[in-house]
């Protein structure tokens, strides 16, 4: 595929902007507006109908190739508080779900651009290591030596001064948060190493600390650093010190951060309210700086940390025992390119669903956007399009695996372009029916991404074409070819308007699979219906609030 994009914006009124960003690998590419009406590309069904349509984008544009960043960290911004001068003290506790699969960030404040800096990380062979780097060519690696085990939670610190760098890698293991409840004996994945510090770290190199990752360089694009070495696992409880720190003094600092040569203690349950997590890309520190950081590609939240007793399953109920986050190196929340064109939605456009088709050479990506109806003027039929199930299903790679997809169909599921290109690039973000390189279970899914599946022409391997975007469609053509006149409205609009989305309207037909919904749209509803409103539910296995 030669030119893919997603937009911005995904549901609009006329007069609004949709913004609409495009990665593409030939010198130039043609855009256009279409008005999309049916996608399936059977044979035996109505065939594959578009519409051209004249909204001011009909043109020729300069290619160029943005690249997706994957891979969720925490960035805390660059702070004299945050720069060596002599001694200080990291201290993290890990737990690694791949050790073994090359050099990971945990806690660094590095510049790969120029090897300068400090942090601890987890080395080509699976071991922790502390690094320094004088931003001249000389950098230092202390191992611990021994392999750390995936699934287990160790003590993590490195201290560095008075000649001296002092490595820490210490299981912590108790009959509840991890895989090693029976251990009697974890010396082969204990160390503390210390060598003679042959390096003097910069005082300042100038790039944010990071948590699961180290800065690879910084960057004029829109994502501003990339941040390579992305960690599997679980953090909790990072801290930086001012100061040379003993074991002792070490281990009271884990829940009881304090002292002046304190720089920063992140305390990631801090944003766990009794409704949720208050603010999901918040890092909170706690110490006297304020040196608050933030997520970057939606890491899970509020995951059991190292001090977990099993007898609490819900965080916001013992929160100081969910104080983990759960880093990926395939997170993705946005791809972040940069705009390529826009489209002022004409006041006089009807509401639909339409796309920007993007054409180069042989190849042509579509990239859908809803256009819903000028408030008052709606008209008596509404569809409302199941966008939170199109979100969960986003870009899934279900079709690579066989077994699974073979029960499912009863035969060798056939795999378009779409699918080989999703397997091939992995950093375009997975579905919620995925799994992480690490094996852990998907979260998140997010439609700031190109999103192959959401496509009109895509035949699923399910089906092998009737599922999710491309059913919908077929139910708009019939609307369409009936002579019904209809608006669009989408589960997005649905969930942050509630009942005022809907309310104009005499009926309201779902999707074909109107699967996950939020509190917020199964409320909507309920009041619609209530309040005297018809609802035609069109789907199977549909209104689940997971």
């Amino acid at each position: 595929m030669k030119v893919i994009g997603y937009s911005r914006e995904l549901s609009v009124f006329p007069g609004d902007q949709v913004n609409f960003l495009v990665s593409c690998d030939t010198e130039r590419y043609h855009a256009d507006i279409v008005k999309l009406i049916h996608g399936d590309t059977n044979p035996d069904g109505p065939g594959f109908k578009i519409e051209p349509v004249s909204a001011g984008v009909d043109t020729d544009l300069p290619g160029r190739v943005q690249r997706v960043y994957a891979g969720s960290h925490v960035l805390v911004d660059d702070h004299p508080r945050l720069g060596v001068s002599g001694e200080f003290t990291l201290q993290v506790l890990l737990c690694p779900t791949t050790p073994a699969k090359g050099v990971q960030g945990i806690l660094t404040k590095w510049d790969g651009s120029r090897n300068a800096g400090y942090g601890l990380f987890i080395g080509a062979d699976g071991c922790l290591e502390g690094w320094l780097g004088d931003g001249g060519g000389r950098v230092q690696r202390v191992s611990s030596g021994k392999p750390l085990l995936a699934g287990c939670w160790y003590l993590a610190a490195m201290a560095a001064g008075d000649g001296k760098v002092t490595l820490h890698q210490v299981p912590i293991v108790t009959p509840a948060n991890g895989r090693f409840a029976f251990a009697t004996s974890l010396e082969s994945t204990t160390a503390v190493v210390v060598q003679d510090a042959g390096v003097t770290v910069p005082a300042d190199n100038g790039v944010p600390l990071v948590m699961a990752g180290f800065v690879e360089r910084l960057t004029d694009e829109p994502i501003g650093v990339v941040v390579e070495g992305h960690y599997n696992g679980k953090l909790d409880r990072p801290r930086v010190h001012a100061a040379v720190l003993g074991r002792d003094r070490i281990d009271l600092q884990i829940e009881r951060p304090h002292g002046p040569a304190l720089r920063g203690a992140w305390n990631f349950q801090q944003e766990i309210t009794a409704h949720g997590i208050r603010e999901t890309r918040r890092i909170t520190d706690g110490s006297a700086n304020r040196l608050h950081g933030r997520t970057v590609n939606v890491p899970t939240r509020a995951v059991t940390g190292y001090n977990w007793d099993a007898r609490e399953q819900n965080f916001i109920h013992a929160p100081d025992q969910y104080g983990a986050i759960h880093f990926h190196d395939d997170d993705l929340g946005d791809a972040c390119w940069k705009v390529d064109f826009a489209l002022t939605v004409p006041d006089d456009l009807p509401s639909a669903l339409y796309a920007a088709r993007l054409q180069a050479d042989d190849d042509t990506d579509y990239v859908p956007f809803y256009v819903r109806a000028r408030r008052g003027q709606e008209k008596r039929i509404c569809f409302l399009a199941p966008t939170a199930s199109y979100m969960a299903y986003a870009n899934d790679h279900v079709t690579e695996w066989a077994p699974l997809a073979q029960l499912f169909v009863a035969r060798a599921p056939v795999m378009w372009e779409g699918n080989i290109m999703l397997s091939e690039h992995r950093e375009l973000g997975l579905s919620t029916y995925d799994v992480h390189a690490d094996g852990s279970g998907v979260a998140y899914s997010t439609r700031l991404r190109p999103i192959l599946n959401m496509r009109p022409g895509f035949r699923h391997w399910l089906s092998p074409s009737l599922w999710q975007f491309n059913a919908d469609l077929h139910l708009i053509d019939w609307l369409i070819t009936k002579g019904y006149e209809f608006d669009v409205v989408t589960d997005q609009d649905l969930h942050h308007e509630g009942t005022d989305a809907i309310r104009p309207y005499q009926v309201v037909l779902t999707g074909s699979h109107p699967e996950y919904y939020s509190e917020q749209m199964l409320d909507a509803v309920h009041a619609y219906v209530e309040g005297g409103g018809r609802l035609m539910y069109m789907g199977a296995n549909g209104c689940s609030t997971g």
